[in-house]
């Protein structure tokens, strides 16, 4: 009782308190938007919102909230439900954009803005959303990121530039610099896991060799590694749903 009555009279001890919850409360909503493969990715929305009202940065509020928009929506991906991952896509963007529009120099924003429009398109499939021109606002939102911080998130906005080039039709694709991209990825962070996925994905439709080695048992290389090791240690279930995919490719060589 003392101690709220100071808080109340004292606003250096009023700000400190605000500051505890605030810190308190970004880190169980960190909690719950990485526990995506149990579902609880989007119960950190109000969890946020509970941050902001005890004092918390708006702008880290709103990319924290696009990233757990983005992780509900990969683990909904599994189960390929389109117009639910169009909704969390556009929830997505919808807190990416205030983010970026909020610190328009910082990686957070943009590089959401950029995997949310890929969120999006996924729900709605990738020929409709290039058709509603949603490639260039990638690409813009992804080289900000870029720019900023290539090894954001053990070094996401380079997976997303290789996957873009991945996913992209004909003629649009380019799977040498899908490769590229995810090669500058796996050497700067050996550990992400969702890197080599990619960049095992992208040697088997590329096919052909690598230097004098066939492209197809680099891949499985790859996919090998992802089984048999862990992921970067700040998002272990990145790894777990890294795995569970790598066993669906291999499985299918």
């Amino acid at each position: 009782m003392i101690s709220l009555l100071l808080a109340c009279f004292v606003p250096g001890l009023a700000a400190a308190a605000e500051s505890d919850a605030a810190t308190a409360k970004l880190a169980e909503g960190l909690k719950l938007a990485r526990s995506f493969l149990e579902g609880h990715a989007e119960e950190a929305i109000p969890v946020y919102e509970e941050a902001l009202k005890a004092g918390a940065d708006e702008f880290t509020v709103r990319w924290r909230e696009a990233d757990a928009y983005f992780w509900a929506g990969e683990a909904l991906d599994l189960d390929k439900d389109g117009k639910k991952l169009e909704q969390l896509g556009l929830k997505c963007l919808d807190v990416a954009q205030k983010a970026a529009a909020l610190q328009p120099e910082r990686v957070e924003g943009n590089y959401y803005v950029a995997v949310c429009w890929g969120e999006y398109s996924h729900g709605i499939s990738i020929p409709k959303a290039l058709l509603k021109g949603v490639e260039g606002k990638f690409k813009a939102a992804a080289a900000k990121a870029e720019k900023e911080d290539p090894t954001f998130l053990d070094g996401a906005p380079l997976n997303a530039w290789g996957r873009l080039y991945y996913e992209l039709p004909w003629p649009k694709r380019d799977l040498a610099r899908s490769a590229d991209y995810l090669k500058r990825n796996i050497e700067a962070t050996p550990c992400n896991l969702r890197t080599r996925l990619y960049y095992a994905e992208t040697l088997i439709k590329k096919g052909g060799k690598v230097g004098d080695r066939e492209a197809k048992d680099l891949a499985k290389e790859e996919l090998q590694f992802v089984l048999d090791h862990d992921h970067c240690a700040d998002n272990p279930e990145d790894g777990e749903l890294a795995k569970r995919k790598a066993k669906i490719v291999i499985g299918k060589l």
